[in-house]
């Protein structure tokens, strides 16, 4: 049996997504080989992802962030994302009174 040292596409969620996010280990890799001279378009033929994917964290390393930056940041935005809960509007009370 092979084992293959690259990571790979783990579905974080069950729901029917045509694709998957990528890990925390995928965007340590990218980090990893880019710092060494890897160019995007390897990195992403290296870890089955689209160039698209690979060069939109390596502008995020341009910038100065780290692997565990971009995750962390991921994860507060997925966190805002979702349908927002149905606030019914405030109603005032009317009483009539009959005499």
């Amino acid at each position: 049996m092979i084992h293959s040292i690259y990571p790979t596409k783990d579905k974080e969620s069950t729901s029917n997504k045509s694709y998957t996010n990528l890990t925390k280990t995928e965007l340590i890799f990218i980090e990893e080989y880019f710092s060494i001279g890897y160019k995007g378009h390897k990195i992403a033929t290296k870890l089955g992802r689209g160039p698209e994917t690979v060069y939109r964290i390596i502008r995020k390393i341009k910038q100065g962030k780290t692997a565990i930056e971009i995750y962390s940041e991921y994860k507060q935005n997925k966190r805002k994302c979702g349908r927002r809960p149905i606030e019914l509007p405030k109603m005032k009370l009317i009483i009539s009174t009959k005499n």
